[in-house]
């Protein structure tokens, strides 16, 4: 998968440390299969001039039962909320369309809404209708990145920065940066809603969903100035974000009794127009694979997009190899394998690891990221950041 892929020449090693917790307060066995109370911490934290640092409520949801309808209030997804899943994954079609923590990049977390909602099951049936709704919204949290209208821009080590030069005429002149975000309170406020029709057994589990909220990556408007003082002369550009309302329709369909699981999602944007399709496939108990594509129109070049990489989502295929978690090994190897095979931007991210389970609630994991690829892929920007971890985790 590396073969005519860049490498750096030079790689970087900084200290991290990641942080999971939670809190958790049963239902009774018979009345549900979530907990009633349930609250999930994650966070990071990177030295230096180029770490960075994140602290999230991740999962902090309140839940109660009335017959056979769900309720919670708090911060989830509704996919968890159906017992579909433990998390929604960013390799999915729904998971990449919507909003999500990348402060970590190589490990997007997609985040729940900040709400209410309800679960109702059609009594002796399979049938589930789910109703969700959201009057904030978050827009997608990216590394850390500095932008200055008087110096050139700075970021956290894996920041996309923007153009640091322009070129007008002959003269190739500094680029600086002015961020106009306007009323907050008008960002944040808005609403989100998201419904969902579907049906669950042992053999299938396939259902229609809508949602409607803000999309979760800025647009930007962006204007150009020439700027001349008696000490310099450069470029200044204006950039407004803005977050227009998106609609989605989508279909997911599980099927359970194959050899092995397989999953397909298709979402589509309804205004932009842009179609998501992922399919994922678990034909053993130590294997996962799949892929993700998005169909859109490309976007022509302009101030607001120059120097733009590669989308995630744009023909991405991966593979997980791993030990089951109901193995008694004490040394367990994995290895995840993501890689996009656009033409004009092929980039590829290896994480081999190796946990070793000293007693059932403590292990220590050792694993090294590659990345490599083409200078606009998504990965070959960030080649020169391969590293190798070390990490300890206690489980109670």
């Amino acid at each position: 998968m590396l073969v005519g892929q860049k490498f750096a020449k030079e790689s970087s090693i900084s200290p991290k440390a990641t942080i999971y917790a939670g809190i958790v307060s049963e239902m009774p066995a018979d009345s549900a299969k979530r907990s009633k109370l349930e609250a999930n911490f994650w966070g990071f934290y990177e030295p230096g001039d180029l770490g960075d640092w994140n602290i999230d409520l991740d999962q902090t949801v309140y839940r109660f039962h009335a017959g056979d309808q769900l309720f919670w209030v708090g911060r989830t997804h509704s996919k968890i909320e159906n017992n579909d899943v433990d998390e929604v994954s960013h390799r999915s079609a729904l998971g990449s369309a919507w909003v999500q923590n990348q402060t970590d990049p190589l490990r997007p977390r997609v985040s729940g809404w900040i709400g209410l909602g309800s679960n109702f099951r059609i009594p002796k049936s399979s049938v589930f209708v789910t109703l969700s709704y959201s009057p904030l919204f978050l827009p997608t949290f990216g590394p850390r990145l500095d932008l200055s209208d008087v110096s050139s821009s700075t970021g956290a080590r894996f920041s996309r920065l923007p153009p640091s030069q322009i070129k007008v005429g002959e003269a190739l002149l500094p680029l600086r940066y002015k961020l106009e975000t306007g009323e907050i309170s008008e960002i944040v406020f808005q609403s989100q809603m998201y419904l969902e029709l579907g049906t669950d057994n042992d053999q299938l589990a396939a259902s229609a969903f809508a949602w409607s909220a803000p999309n979760p990556d800025p647009v930007i408007d962006a204007t150009g100035i020439l700027r001349v003082s008696e000490e310099n002369v450069d470029a200044l550009a204006v950039a407004v974000p803005s977050f227009p309302r998106e609609n989605f329709i989508g279909i997911d369909l599980e099927i359970k009794n194959a050899p092995g699981e397989i999953k397909i999602e298709i979402v589509h944007e309804i205004t932009a127009p842009e179609t998501i399709v992922s399919l994922s496939l678990s034909p053993f108990n130590f294997l996962n694979l799949g892929s993700l594509n998005a169909f859109y129109e490309e976007k022509v070049d302009t101030v607001a997009n120059a120097g733009s990489v590669a989308r995630y989502d744009k023909q991405l295929v991966w593979v997980k190899l791993f030990v089951p978690e109901s193995s008694d090994m004490k040394i367990r190897p994995s290895l995840l394998v993501e890689s996009h095979w656009n033409k004009t931007s092929r980039g590829s991210w290896w994480l081999p690891g190796l946990e070793y389970r000293w007693k059932e609630y403590l292990s220590a994991e050792l694993q090294a990221s590659i990345l490599a690829g083409d200078n606009n892929g998504f990965y070959g920007n960030w080649r020169s950041l391969d590293s190798i971890s070390l990490g300890v985790s206690a489980r109670w």
